[in-house]
């Protein structure tokens, strides 16, 4: 009797693993009592750019229900958070800074649906052994997987007509772009260093989607080979002597400024030349504006783009609000960017 118990354990056991193994992370499923899939209501996000592509999918936040901690941060720099106050009141010890899911609040949260990258494959078994759907998401900095977080997350929501417009959008600019950059030689290309962190001269790679942007704005990323990102020395950077350098906008204390006033950067052909911009937040479905706002800083004798109207229409497609020119500013970092070359062309027409 105990051999039949101890076979019927072990048969268990066998199927638990079987049907965790067989999960599709990259797919959404939510079961609902008729075997249909239904929208998630209850959102976890533990990706920290991912809850802005659901709010603009959605036009709200209302189905966030947890989100990681740096998320918060990064909203602060972000016009958003004026438009959308409860986001800074979202439970946010879901998971630690490193990614380590919190069992406890997320239990009870009650979601029905956890967003999480899929390369920590262990917090998300942890996660499904408790019995929560999980939407396990890539990221290589390439333009399909940047189309695809956007896909996935409208199938996880019930929002693919809005994604199928956000791809319209996207393929128009792209083929109209690449007409024109395309046809930059690698000489006309100016050097580009992205600092994903300036404290600690962490530079974006040619893994990040930065990249992508530089490239489709006829510029020529020096990152390419340190992966996503990775710190440089000083020499290095003195070495690279870049023609522009970009500043990821989620840094709430670096500014051009911050550059321009360095003086063991002074020799830079871009400090010289006033070329450092801190670049806008915008997120997977809104890739259309920094390919955009890139071109115009990288190749302004090819690109000319009303980009404060375009930003107001996008603004009020996808998350439903009316920017007002001070808005406007406060996305473009236009009082950041204003002594940098060129930058009073975004200048407020009022």
């Amino acid at each position: 009797m105990q051999k039949a118990y101890l076979f019927a354990f072990i048969a268990i056991i066998c199927v638990v693993l079987y049907l965790v193994s067989t999960t599709s992370i990259g797919t959404p499923q939510i079961s609902m009592p008729s075997g249909r899939t239904a929208p998630a209501e209850r959102v976890i996000s533990l990706c920290k750019p991912l809850p802005i592509i659901v709010m603009g999918l959605d036009a709200s936040d209302r189905r966030l229900v947890g989100v990681h901690p740096g998320a918060k941060v990064g909203m602060q720099s972000n016009v958003l958070n004026h438009y959308f106050p409860n986001f800074q009141n979202l439970p946010d010890k879901v998971c630690t800074q490193g990614f380590a899911p919190n069992m406890e609040e997320i239990i009870r949260l009650k979601p029905d649906m956890i967003l999480m990258w899929s390369r920590f494959s262990e917090a998300i078994a942890q996660m499904q052994g408790f019995g929560y759907n999980v939407t396990g998401l890539r990221y290589d900095g390439s333009e399909q997987n940047d189309r695809d977080l956007v896909n996935i997350l409208a199938k996880v929501i019930g929002r693919e007509a809005k994604a199928n417009s956000i791809m319209q959008w996207r393929d128009s600019a792209l083929q109209q772009m690449k007409l024109v950059s395309d046809r930059i030689s690698p000489e006309n290309r100016p050097k580009v260093l992205y600092f994903y962190n300036y404290e600690t001269l962490n530079v974006g790679g040619e893994k990040c989607y930065e990249n992508v942007c530089i490239n489709l704005a006829g510029g020529r990323n020096l990152g390419v080979g340190l992966g996503v990102g990775r710190s440089v020395n000083l020499e290095q950077i003195l070495e690279w002597d870049p023609d522009i350098i970009l500043v990821g906008g989620w840094l709430n204390h670096t500014n051009p400024v911050n550059i321009y006033q360095n003086p063991m950067l002074a020799d830079l052909s871009a400090v010289r030349n006033r070329r450092v911009f801190k670049v806008p937040i915008w997120a997977s479905n809104e890739s259309v504006l920094p390919w955009k706002w890139m071109a115009e800083m990288i190749q302004p004798a090819l690109f000319d783009y009303n980009l404060r109207e375009e930003i107001h229409t996008s603004y009020s497609w996808q998350y439903k609000i009316d920017l007002t020119e001070s808005d406007i500013d406060e996305v473009l970092f236009y009082q950041a960017n204003a002594a940098s070359q060129g930058y009073t062309h975004f200048k407020s027409p009022q």
